[in-house]
């Protein structure tokens, strides 16, 4: 226990107190996965995309369905379901 709250101790103070207050920066781009796939042509970034849509979409036709414990086992569901249909 003593050697925990040591390192824990340490890494409090090597993260926390010996940071130099800055003025943090970034910049908001609308859109920027979108111009992504279309500039650079990303199919794997506009996969993602799509499939955040097609989730989405589920959230809002079947709320309270989908979470992170069940999530696994309905994408296992959805491809056993896919491939059936591909072998008919």
């Amino acid at each position: 226990m003593i050697a925990f709250t040591g390192f824990l101790g340490i890494v409090l103070a090597s993260t926390v107190f010996t940071r130099e207050v800055e003025v943090r920066q970034y910049k908001l781009i609308p859109f920027w996965s979108w111009r992504e796939v279309v500039i650079h042509h990303d199919m794997e970034l506009l996969q993602e995309i799509l499939l955040n849509c097609i989730l989405l979409e589920f959230q809002e036709d079947y709320p309270d369905v989908l979470n992170g414990d069940n999530l696994v086992d309905i994408l296992k569901a959805a491809k056993a379901k896919k491939e059936k249909n591909k072998r008919q």
